[in-house]
């Protein structure tokens, strides 16, 4: 920290292994986040964040049979079909606000992108089947407002506040055929949306030292669209 600016980082990395066959974990994971205050006492924060599993093997489940007999056993399936996920996920966002004072605000907008790559224990090659191996791309924007106001009326404090959200996802999801480990022909190309739009205000007093009041009232409205 220097003056008015601070900077924290940090960086993680994570490997895992059990007794299990086909179990083996990787995790690494960075941040950054700035923090810088104005003349005006105005706050600015701008984070980004980035986390990749470039192994999640998943050794899948046993029977109560199979628990019994031997707990440590391989699934046959893990080995044949090579089940494992794959996670790259980055979010950056930037928050500008103001923390003192009867008014207070704050504004805040971010953005994320997701990408999983999974594969099931199983072909998925059926006529009917989605496929054995999932390829998931996410991609999220949003943003929020909120002021808050303190006044005095009726010799009694009041608070007042408002907000309002906007979120929009997109996700563009496909399948392919597994090919004892390895991705083949395509069985499913789907293109996802959300939209999420949320306003509300609420008003908080104290009709007396020990009873806190609030009145308020909420919107949200979700639309949802699908193209197969």
């Amino acid at each position: 920290r220097q003056d008015n600016i601070a900077v924290a980082s940090q960086i993680n990395q994570y490997e895992s292994d059990t007794d299990r066959p086909h179990s083996k974990a990787e995790r690494e994971q960075a941040s950054v986040a700035i923090y810088y205050r104005s003349n005006n006492d105005w706050d600015w924060i701008i984070k980004h964040d980035v986390s990749r599993d470039p192994l999640l093997q998943d050794p899948l489940g046993l029977t109560p049979q199979q628990f019994e007999q031997d707990p440590f056993q391989e699934n046959s399936a893990a080995i044949t079909f090579n089940t494992r996920k794959q996670v790259d996920n980055q979010q950056s966002s930037i928050s500008l606000r103001k923390t003192d004072g009867d008014r207070r605000w704050q504004l805040s907008l971010w953005q994320s992108d997701r990408e999983i790559t999974q594969y099931l224990g199983f072909a998925g090659d059926a006529l009917t089947s989605a496929g054995g191996v999932v390829n998931l791309n996410r991609n999220v924007l949003g943003i929020n407002a909120t002021l808050t106001q303190d006044f005095f009326w009726f010799d009694r404090d009041w608070q007042w506040s408002m907000g309002a959200e906007l979120t929009k996802m997109q996700d563009d999801r496909q399948g392919f055929v597994n090919n004892l480990g390895v991705a083949g022909d395509l069985r499913r190309d789907e293109k996802g949306e959300v939209i999420n739009r949320d306003i509300y205000n609420i008003v908080q007093f104290k009709p007396t030292d020990n009873i806190k009041t609030f009145i308020g009232f909420r919107y949200s409205q979700l639309d949802f669209s699908v193209d197969d």
